[in-house]
């Protein structure tokens, strides 16, 4: 096949690189006296592979001439060599829209021996399969840019497994240099990449998780949706896909002494009902465990009044498998009000000592200011703590007798009980009697006055030890308001 476009640099001699010298080029090669790069499509695509996994072992293998050519037999066999001497992730950076019966039986026997196999999927701006990257058990790569779109000269289609930056990449270059290169080569450098990180980490489901960890781009390319595999990679994730982990907690904030239901989601978790057990630490009590599936539950969360405000880690365990969150749910502080007030009504005229008491409060001795209403004063304020104070009050005769609002403001925070406060009426009382003496035998006109009294105007019994006071049958008659009374 003739590799000479394969990508968008000069591949005269791409492919696999001399496995004589364990390096990235074969410095023995005339070739590399000029700055030609005849072997630069196999050292950018190493490149990437030492930036991604600078722990993996390069195995460089010549399958071109230096014209960039080569035969199906010599690429089977390349397959197969890397096979039997160890190779775990083969990167295949070549393509032909014919497939080859030996190249797949080349393929089938790297799979069988559990070697993961990615290949580019072709820069032919096509949704034809190119092989083989096409071939059953080869996870075939598409190219994206920076801006999670497809690559412009990027193949797609049904048979692509995943995406991978292959726009603009910066990579090693022949002779000590750097160059910015493009093509799905070289996003399947990235995919072989990481696969070999995740290899490192277990010998199954490498594929799974890196399909599992890559980010759905199908809303950045609305015309090659589901034509990108299952999205760009994420090595990060793909690495982290087969540990068990938990990934969200909804919702992720509550108040102290609130009671809430949160959602847990999981990756690559087994949870259970009859085995699964929450925590969230000290005065965060977790019920009512619902378990959905593997990946994700339910669960009653109370926070204690007096739980700690402050970020929270929540340890999922289900048997031996332990799933944790670090910053996963944050205590804040419960809203401000008032619980009681006690007691909570006094008479017209009294003077009264009021407690009352908070919940989240802040009182402040010599700061917090009370409230309990029209027509009541509140002499002091003495705070004991900030959830709980003490108010001297004066109920004036003159209150509007009824429920008043009880308001404790503490600088900004300002709490309200509403109805909390009521005012009854004062007991009733003679204040004054005008004139406050008499000559025996003598006739005098009395003024008297009342306190909380209800004097209506008309026939009224007046009472004076020894004296007999406005006698109806007399037709004398004395005239009254609600607190003043004129009689003979």
């Amino acid at each position: 096949m003739d590799q000479a476009d394969a990508g968008f640099m000069d591949q005269a001699d791409a492919g696999f690189m001399d496995q004589a010298d364990a390096g990235f080029m074969d410095l023995s090669n005339p070739i590399l006296a000029s700055l030609t790069p005849s072997y630069a499509h196999g050292t950018a695509s190493a490149g990437i592979i030492a930036a991604i996994a600078p722990g993996s072992m390069i195995m460089p293998l010549r399958a071109f001439d230096d014209d960039g050519h080569t035969d199906l037999f010599t690429l089977a066999k390349a397959i197969r060599f890397a096979v039997d001497h160890g190779a775990q992730v083969i990167n295949l950076i070549f393509g032909s829209f014919t497939p080859s019966l030996a190249i797949n039986k080349a393929v089938q026997f790297a799979e069988a021996s559990n070697v993961l196999l990615v290949a580019a999927a072709g820069n032919g701006k096509t949704s034809q399969p190119e092989y083989p990257s096409a071939f059953t058990g080869v996870l075939a790569v598409a190219a994206t840019d920076l801006s999670d779109t497809k690559g412009y000269f990027s193949s797609y289609g049904s048979h692509v497994f995943v995406a991978a930056p292959g726009v603009d990449i910066f990579s090693a270059y022949p002779l000590g240099y750097y160059s910015i290169v493009s093509g799905t080569s070289f996003s399947a450098a990235a995919v072989a990449a990481t696969a070999a990180v995740v290899r490192s980490m277990r010998t199954t489901g490498v594929a799974d998780s890196i399909a599992g960890g890559s980010v759905n781009i199908d809303g950045q390319n609305p015309n090659y949706a589901q034509q990108l595999g299952t999205g760009r990679i994420d090595v990060l994730s793909a690495a982290l896909a087969g540990t068990p982990a938990i990934t969200t907690v909804n919702p992720s904030t509550g108040e102290q002494g609130r009671n809430l239901t949160i959602s847990v989601t999981g990756r690559s978790t087994h949870f259970d009902q009859a085995t699964t057990q929450l925590s969230l630490g000290a005065d965060l009590t977790i019920t009512n465990v619902v378990v959905a599936n593997p990946t994700s539950l339910t669960a009653r969360l109370n926070i204690a009044g007096n739980a700690t405000p402050g970020t929270r880690t929540l340890t999922v365990t289900t048997s031996a498998e332990v799933a944790i969150l670090d910053n996963a749910f944050t205590v804040a502080p419960g809203t401000a009000a008032l619980a009681s007030v006690d007691p909570v009504s006094a008479r017209q005229g009294d003077s009264v000592t009021v407690n009352i008491t908070g919940q989240f409060t802040s009182f402040v001795h010599g700061t917090t200011q009370v409230s309990l209403g029209d027509g009541v004063t509140v002499n002091s304020v003495s705070v004991s703590n900030p959830t709980g104070l003490t108010a001297q009050a004066s109920v004036l005769p003159t209150a509007a007798i009824g429920p008043r609002n009880v308001t404790v403001t503490t600088g900004a925070q300002v709490v309200t009980l509403n109805n909390s406060f009521t005012v009854t009426a004062g007991p009733p009382g003679i204040t004054t009697a005008t004139p406050n003496s008499g000559q025996q035998g003598q006739s005098v006109t009395l003024a008297m006055t009342g306190q909380f009294t209800h004097f209506a105007e008309g026939p009224a019994l007046v009472s004076i030890d020894g004296i007999s006071v406005d006698d109806p049958g007399s037709g004398r008659r004395g005239f009254s308001n609600a607190n003043g009374y004129h009689g003979q």
